[in-house]
């Protein structure tokens, strides 16, 4: 693997709640099955081929994977679907330092293997971070599939390949067989939060900060559309809708919108959020997390479908999986047994059956 990396972001929760509905006058997304189903871990996360980011949790067929804390070891596992039987596939010694980051990161389950990256702050040296592994589902053959050297900053995995940007150098996007052979640049300009999405890359253009702009080009480059202008920050998604759900700074708050791959018929699907959501979206709906409490919106998890918010889970969610089940598995930043970043835990879409795993 050449050099290059990628993305982060992290998530929290505490009590169920079910209720405040709230109507919005544009926008109107059904909840009607897609061909295309995703697998989806968190906003800064993987939506299949849809979101890259950090990921708390995959699944296949047969297991979930997710990480837990057991005798101050924390454990990347395997469950099965059926027996509930865990596997533990790789472990980090919980540190001894109290507010530290430590977790699994970027956790993808294809094919025979579990992607995923290791990640504690308690480490110093950044050479011994930010590093792509594999693990065979059934515990072996645990590999370090990138290079030594290589500082990455995240990686998603498409069509079989792997695609991944470096942390402090050699800016643009790179790919590699899933065995972290035949490493090539696939593109060679900075992006932001780069996804690749048909036979086109979507990402922040950040060169004119505090000006920034969702952007579109073909692989190669060309026909570069910028979809959106705001300032300070943009946060998308693109679902499995074929739509893009973008959340910007407006002029009372926060705003997310909706709009067609090309940037055609946008809507304004929610206005004056109190904070920058983390967004994915399943199914055709779009979920937010929102970390700050106003007089109109609660701290929590959010479902928005058919031209309506609804809150269906209190607390702090930064990181969340959405599979397709119709699970939630989440970090819960009011669970400090994991450290700062949260303990995992699970719910149903509907922000029932709320436990720790």
């Amino acid at each position: 693997m050449k050099r290059n990396g990628w993305l982060v972001a992290l998530a929290v929760v505490a009590l169920t709640f079910t209720g405040c509905l709230k109507e919005n006058e544009s926008g109107s997304d059904g909840d009607g099955d897609s061909g295309n189903q995703p697998i989806v871990c968190g906003d800064y996360t993987k939506i299949c081929n849809m979101v890259p980011g950090l990921g708390c949790a995959s699944e296949d067929a047969e297991a979930l994977y997710f990480s837990v804390l057991v005798d101050e070891q924390l454990m990347l596992v395997r469950q099965d679907k059926v027996t509930g039987e865990r596997l533990a596939l790789d472990t980090i010694a919980k540190p001894q330092e109290a507010n530290i980051d430590y977790s699994f990161q970027f956790i993808c389950a294809e094919g025979d293997y579990v992607y995923y990256m290791p990640f504690d702050t308690s480490v110093p040296d950044e050479q011994k971070k930010y590093k792509i592994w594999r693990v065979k589902k059934d515990g072996s053959e645990k590999t370090m599939i990138s290079a030594p050297d290589d500082v990455l900053y995240d990686f998603y995995i498409l069509e079989g390949r792997i695609y991944y940007r470096y942390l402090f150098s050699s800016p643009g996007v790179y790919a590699c067989a899933l065995d972290g052979s035949g490493s090539v640049q696939v593109m060679d300009r900075e992006m932001g939060d780069p996804i690749l999405y048909e036979d086109r890359f979507y990402y922040m253009d950040y060169i004119d900060f505090p000006k920034v702009s969702l952007v579109s080009c073909k692989q190669d480059g060309t026909d570069e559309q910028v979809l959106l202008e705001t300032s300070n920050n943009i946060r998308f998604v693109i679902g499995d809708d074929d739509k893009i759900y973008v959340t910007y700074s407006g002029a009372k708050g926060w705003v997310v919108r909706s709009m067609n791959s090309d940037g055609t018929d946008p809507r304004i699907l929610v206005e004056d959020l109190p904070s920058m959501p983390y967004m994915n979206t399943l199914n055709g709906a779009l979920y937010l997390s929102i970390n700050t409490e106003s007089e109109t919106y609660g701290a929590g998890l959010y479902k928005y479908a058919n031209g309506r918010l609804t809150y269906i889970l209190q607390g702090q969610i930064l990181n969340f999986a959405l599979l397709d089940e119709g699970r939630i598995i989440y970090m819960n930043q009011g669970d400090i047994s994991c450290g700062r970043l949260g303990a995992s835990y699970e719910t149903k879409i509907d922000g029932t059956y709320n436990k720790k795993l």
